[in-house]
């Protein structure tokens, strides 16, 4: 009888298989992670695409806007939090690495940090843009790559970049705090003289790693004086003002406020002084300064009382006193308690610990095992100074460890030395 097709023993063998199925599982593991790393490439080149946007919309403030813009956040229509998160990426710090002057994102997961580095860009007060970006990965890493090639040299680690952003953030908010104030005072007094910003304290601020502090990158730059009279502006010198009020009210007017200000008048805090020759102008003298209004004479006073207060501080280190210091009656730091130890302020667990205050002696029973509590002991082991020199008796465990309160040494056959924390303390306190 003849065979069909069908009936033939036709087919693959199982080595067949496993050899096809083993050359397939070759092919997917060299192809997988080459799709994924396609993949995460698609998405770094989103998040640049979305950053220089963003970087060029806040240029274009900058140019409208001037320096304030840089204090801005990013536009949302062109870098949120939302879009960010579709590219795998999210603001390192959605307070302080999201505004115009400086930008920083992240890989989400820190997984992806390994192929996606830290990507953002800062914008200087000259409105200069650099492109910064970090990774604490090798040279060698897609990462470290790809920052490479966003960034150039300006790569860095991201401690660094992190650092640096902090404190441009604190410029800006010291800046914009100093700005504020200034136009308060400049809206409701505008009397006198006042500081606002000085442009040069964050005219030298570097734009990349490493973080620089000093006259031209500070947070202290609200020391600009300006003079104005009754809201006018009369320029950065007292002789300004003199001529300000000269050309407004007169010299015999100007001759007298310069007579207050020899004089170091200080007007009384429930009226304000007249002078007759300066019409119904009010002035709030302050050591011969016009302080505008009575809040302005105010802070004046408790200026130089805290001032007064300092003094003294200086004044008991300067001449030896040891010990506590204060606190003295007065506002802001004249309530502070100063530790003063070989001409030096330090802080009060410091004091105990590292200068010479004089030493109590235990009682000798207090090195012994007690059977109750010994009330000699109990008030040694309780003086407020040696506690803050050796700290409290360690609880490790049970009783036996390092003893009871007042009851002199453990009652294990080791006694202090069964651990070192006990040993340490029983030392310290001159118990063994």
């Amino acid at each position: 009888m003849r065979k069909s097709y069908f009936d033939k023993d036709n087919g693959f063998s199982l080595i067949e298989l496993i050899v096809v199925l083993a050359g397939l599982g070759i092919l997917s593991s060299l192809a997988i992670p080459k799709v994924i790393n396609y993949l995460n490439y698609a998405r770094v080149d989103e998040a640049k695409a979305l950053l220089n946007s963003a970087a060029a919309d806040c240029l274009q403030d900058f140019r409208r806007k001037g320096r304030e813009s840089l204090e801005d956040s990013v536009d949302e229509n062109i870098l949120s939090k939302d879009r960010l998160e579709s590219t795998g990426y999210k603001f390192l710090d959605i307070e302080s690495t999201s505004n115009c002057g400086n930008t920083l994102i992240r890989a989400i997961s820190p997984k992806d940090q390994e192929h996606m580095p830290d990507l953002g860009f800062t914008i200087s007060s000259e409105g200069r843009l650099t492109k910064v970006a970090s990774t604490e990965y090798v040279d060698t890493s897609h990462a470290a790559i790809t920052a490479k090639g966003w960034a150039g040299i300006n790569v860095t680690k991201s401690e660094d970049l992190k650092d640096l952003m902090d404190y441009n953030l604190e410029i800006q908010d010291a800046k914009a705090s100093c700005l504020n104030t200034f136009d308060t005072w400049l809206k409701n007094t505008g009397d006198g003289s006042f500081n606002t910003w000085n442009d040069a304290a964050n005219s030298g601020c570097p734009t990349k790693p490493p973080k620089v502090v000093n006259n031209n990158c500070t947070t202290n730059g609200c020391n600009k004086k300006m003079f104005y009279l009754d809201g006018e502006f009369c320029g950065t010198e007292p002789e300004d003002h003199e001529k300000c009020i000269k050309d407004k009210l007169g010299a015999i007017c100007a001759e007298k406020l310069q007579q207050h200000k020899i004089d170091q008048t200080t007007s009384s805090s429930s009226r304000p002084t007249t002078i007759t020759e300066c019409g119904n102008k009010e002035y709030w003298f302050c050591k011969g300064v016009n302080k505008g209004s009575k809040a302005g004479l105010e802070t004046c006073l408790r200026e130089d009382e805290e001032a007064l207060c300092v003094s003294k501080q200086e004044e008991a280190r300067e001449t030896g006193h040891t010990g506590k210091f204060g606190p003295l009656p007065g506002p802001g730091k004249c309530s502070e308690i100063k530790w003063v130890c070989e001409n030096t302020f330090v802080s009060e667990q410091d004091y105990y610990i590292n200068c010479d205050t004089p030493a109590k002696e235990p009682p000798a029973k207090c090195s012994d095992v007690l059977k109750t509590v010994d009330l000699d002991c109990l008030e040694y082991e309780l003086t407020e100074t040696l506690i803050q020199k050796c700290q409290q008796r360690p609880m490790l465990g049970g009783s036996k460890n390092c003893g009871e309160v007042g009851k002199g040494r453990p009652s294990n056959r080791k006694g202090w030395d069964k651990f070192p924390a006990c040993a340490q303390w029983a030392k310290c306190m001159g118990l063994q």
